[in-house]
């Protein structure tokens, strides 16, 4: 299968795609080669070492936006031929390669193969395999709509489709006894039609059901890619599935501190967080908990009462042990109980309470001077528990 994806940074877009090989790895080994190569590609057009990747984790030093879209994956079909029996040397064969459609079975192209077995010695596996791919690859030329490999390994040669096309091949002739055959395997992630017995070349020169039997790519239209970050999952699927998700994105956050009567605005509404509105809300001052790794230290045996004022009013609120301790979880938690906290106390018009991923601001309101104050943290069990303040 042919895998491509975008990989966005802050506007850039860099495309990139490669061929599943389980010789080269396995599929996360060779995804994290490709997002190593756009990583590189994107600092070397922005002249900066900004983005880094450990593993299947990309990182930006300076905050920029991440994000994956235009995934696909195009479903080829793979044979292998081996095996090659009942040939003579001196014989000069051909036969027939077609490249065919996956939903009719038409004919889309067709390639007249010959093999020129003059001087082969017809039982060395070794040499035969690399003579049929010597003849296909002549035969094909420059068609990108094949890959034909060599494999040494199992003495034969690899066929793809690259465009989700299928395959066909038949008409052996030109055998001196009319009996030579070579054996057709089926590569992971393909079928073929008609009995796994008519799954050869014979080169009998008559019709012969090996004749119409048809490879095929598995159609799997349910490939996806996880996407995360600070413990959100989701799925992103092709850009041509009929739902789910088609693209991600991580985004950093940032306060900006204007003069009075400076508004900073969006024009496209809905964008989340403080873009709900077309204009971002202002405020006097802002505190910010939490972020990644920003809520260390909690008792994830639940029963634990957490604790502080926020200007002089009461947030105390019980974990369970049916929630967990990840950042996400522990910022909503704190979002919703500020919030009903400082509602309970009268005080709800004066403070925005804002949940953005893992971080949780208190926004107060333009209308009063001080700044937010936070005092008298505490938890109840062993005083372990340590939430980031930022301002």
């Amino acid at each position: 299968d042919i895998i491509s994806y975008t990989l966005y940074v802050d506007g850039v877009l860099e495309e990139r795609s490669f061929v599943r090989d389980s010789s080269l790895g396995s599929i996360q080994e060779q995804f994290e080669e490709s997002l190593l190569a756009a990583a590189t590609a994107i600092n070397e057009l922005n002249e900066d070492l900004d983005l880094s990747l450990e593993g299947m984790t990309i990182k930006s030093e300076a905050g920029k936006t991440i994000g994956v879209q235009n995934f696909s994956v195009m479903d080829n079909a793979g044979i292998r031929l081996d095996n090659f029996t009942n040939f003579n040397s001196g014989d000069v064969l051909s036969f027939q390669i077609e490249e065919t459609d996956p939903g009719t079975g038409a004919a889309v192209s067709t390639k007249e193969v010959t093999v020129n077995l003059e001087g082969i010695d017809t039982e060395d596996q070794e040499l035969m395999g690399k003579t049929f791919y010597d003849a296909l690859k002549a035969a094909l030329g420059d068609n990108q709509n094949f890959s034909v490999v060599h494999d040494p390994s199992n003495n034969g040669v690899i066929i793809r489709t690259t465009n989700g096309n299928g395959i066909r091949m038949g008409q052996g002739k030109n055998d001196t006894g009319n009996d030579a055959v070579v054996g057709i395997s089926v590569l992971d992630g393909s079928t073929g039609t008609g009995a796994p017995a008519d799954h050869e070349l014979r080169f009998n020169d008559t019709a012969d059901p090996s004749d119409i039997v048809i490879y095929n790519a598995n159609e799997v239209s349910t490939d996806s890619i996880t996407f995360s970050d600070n413990g959100v999952l989701f799925q992103i699927h092709e850009a041509h599935a009929a739902a789910g998700a088609k693209s991600g994105v991580v985004t950093g956050t940032i306060t900006m501190v204007v003069d009075k009567g400076i508004q900073i605005g969006s024009n496209i509404s809905g964008n989340g967080s403080l873009f709900q509105e077309m204009l971002a809300p202002v405020g006097s001052s802002i505190l910010t908990f939490g972020g990644k790794d920003g809520f260390t230290g909690f008792s994830s045996a639940g029963t634990e009462t957490i604790s502080f004022t926020l200007d002089g009013h009461n947030i105390s609120f019980t974990t369970t042990s049916a929630a967990s301790t990840s950042d996400l979880d522990l910022a909503a938690l704190f979002a919703t109980e500020i919030e009903q906290d400082l509602t309970a106390a009268g005080v709800e018009e004066d403070y925005q309470v804002i949940l953005s991923g893992s971080s949780v601001s208190v926004l107060k309101s333009k209308d009063l001077d001080d700044p937010i104050v936070i005092k008298d943290f505490s938890d109840s069990l062993g005083s372990n528990a340590k939430v980031r303040v930022a301002t």
